[in-house]
């Protein structure tokens, strides 16, 4: 039952939150607005350009097999051996 109610209290705060943001944006005007949201999503870039560093290893090796499964005449299919990922995923098997 605890579980349940910190699940609905986690909920709550968000929706609170999400609303006070909301108000607070209503009273801004507009360059202002632009300023926030420009800052935001470089924070965004800020976090996924090491994400996309460190999966560009596994990019390149899914586009180097389908280079050379193009250059063999086949039709390109992925498999995840291929590109010896570190972590068991649930699709692109044998």
């Amino acid at each position: 039952m605890g579980a349940i109610i910190g699940h609905i209290s986690n909920y709550l705060y968000t929706y609170v939150l999400a609303s006070l943001l909301i108000l607070i944006g209503a009273g801004l005007n507009t360059p202002v607005l632009w300023d926030v949201a420009d800052i935001f999503m470089g924070l965004m870039a800020l976090i996924n350009v090491p994400v996309i560093i460190y999966l560009s290893r596994y990019a390149f090796r899914a586009l180097k097999d389908y280079i050379k499964q193009k250059k063999e005449g086949k039709e390109p299919v992925f498999k995840v051996k291929d590109i010896n990922l570190p972590d068991k995923v649930d699709y692109w098997q044998e």
